[in-house]
C-alpha cells in the first residue's frame, strides 16, 4: 500500500544518496594516490565518477522510480496521475531544479528539497515535483492499492457469459469494478432527490455531505454539484467553485452525485484530469465517463486544488408524531 512520503523520509533519502556519491568519490580518491597518479589526475576522476554516479541516479528514478537512497527507505517518485515513471528528460527537469537552487549560496537546494512542506494543496510537491509532475510515494505494508480500473462489465446478474470489456459511455449505465478493492465498486449517478416544503407533513430530507476545501472553507452540499474553476448552476445541479488563481481545474471539472447510497465522482473531461487518494493510500485515477465511489475521507485532487469528503448523512423520511388521546 503507498501513501504521500513524509518529508523526513525523503530527506532522509536524499543524504543517502549525497553518501553514496560521496563513498565513490574517496574511492576513487585512494586508488589514484595508491597507484600513485598525479593529484589532478585523481581529482578528474574523482569528478567523473561524482558525474556518473549523478547520471546513473537520474535513470534509476527516471525509469525505476527510486534512487538508491529511495529504494532502502521504500520510497518511489512516480507520475502524480498515473503512478507510473515519469522518463528521462521529467527526471532531468525535477534534478535541475534541485541544481538551480544550488547555485543559489548552496541553501537554494535545501530550500527546494524542503518545499514538501509548504505545499498548499496537501499533495507534499515540492518545487521539483511540480516541475515534473511527480510525487513521491512511501511503500507501506497493507493491502495493494487500486490504481485504475480493471475492467469494464454491464450491471446484468442474468447474463451466464461476461461481456467483452468496452469503455463506458455517460448514462450507458455501466459499472466499472475494481478488481483489487470490491468496497470501491462504482456506482451510476441517481437523480437528486427533489426538495419537498418543510412544512409538509412527510417530508424527505436529502443525503448531505461535508466537503473539506484546500482554501480552508468547508460546504454541505446534496444532490448533483458541479465542480470545478467557474462551473454554472441548473438543471436541478448546483455549483461548487474552487479557489483556483493557477487556473489548474478545468471550468467545470468534474461531478459530484450524494444520494442515498453515497457520494460518487465524475471526472467531465478536464484537462489535467482528477485523482482520489484514499483513505487507506491507495490512489485512483478518474477517466472520463468513469464514476467512482467515495469513502468518507477521501482527498479529491482537481489539478492544484483538493477536496476532503469530511463526512456524510444519508436521507430519511420524517412523519408527524402521531396523534394521542388525552
Amino acid at each position: 500500500m503507498n501513501e504521500l512520503a513524509s518529508l523526513g523520509r525523503r530527506a532522509a533519502a536524499a543524504a543517502l544518496d549525497l553518501v553514496v556519491m560521496c563513498l565513490v568519490v574517496v574511492i576513487v580518491l585512494l586508488i589514484g594516490r595508491v597507484a600513485g597518479l598525479r593529484p589532478w589526475i585523481g581529482a578528474l576522476g574523482a569528478g567523473a565518477a561524482a558525474v556518473a554516479v549523478l547520471v546513473a541516479q537520474l535513470m534509476a528514478r527516471a525509469y525505476l522510480g527510486w534512487t538508491v537512497g529511495g529504494a532502502a527507505l521504500g520510497l518511489r517518485t512516480v507520475d502524480e496521475r498515473w503512478g507510473t515513471p515519469v522518463g528521462a528528460l521529467r527526471a532531468l527537469r525535477r534534478t535541475l531544479v534541485v541544481v538551480a537552487g544550488a547555485l543559489v549560496a548552496v541553501v537554494g537546494a535545501v530550500v527546494v528539497v524542503a518545499s514538501p512542506a509548504f505545499d498548499r494543496g496537501g499533495r507534499r510537491r515540492g518545487w521539483h515535483d511540480r516541475a515534473a509532475g511527480t510525487v513521491v510515494l512511501h511503500r507501506v505494508p497493507g493491502p495493494a492499492p487500486v490504481t485504475r480500473a480493471l475492467s469494464v462489465v454491464p450491471p446484468s446478474p442474468a447474463s451466464a457469459t461476461p461481456a467483452a470489456p468496452a469503455r463506458p459511455t455517460r448514462g450507458s449505465g455501466q459499472v466499472l469494478t475494481f478488481g483489487l478493492m470490491p468496497e470501491l465498486e462504482q456506482t451510476r449517478p441517481a437523480p437528486p432527490h427533489p426538495q419537498v416544503r418543510p412544512d409538509a407533513p412527510d417530508a424527505y430530507l436529502p443525503a448531505r455531505a461535508e466537503l473539506e476545501l484546500s482554501d480552508g472553507t468547508r460546504r454541505v452540499v446534496r444532490g448533483t454539484v458541479l465542480v470545478g474553476r467557474n462551473p454554472i448552476a441548473g438543471a436541478g445541479r448546483t455549483a461548487l467553485r474552487l479557489v483556483d488563481p493557477l487556473r489548474s481545474s478545468s471550468r467545470t471539472h468534474a461531478c459530484l452525485v450524494v444520494s442515498q447510497d453515497g457520494v460518487s465522482l465524475e471526472d467531465l473531461g478536464s484537462t489535467n484530469g482528477t485523482v482520489v487518494q484514499l483513505p487507506g493510500g491507495g490512489r485512483v485515477v478518474c477517466g472520463p465517463d468513469q464514476v467512482v465511489s467515495l469513502p468518507v475521507g477521501s482527498l479529491i485532487g482537481f489539478g492544484d486544488c483538493w477536496v476532503r469528503l469530511a463526512s456524510t448523512s444519508t436521507g430519511r423520511q420524517t412523519f408527524p408524531e402521531p396523534a394521542t388521546e388525552r
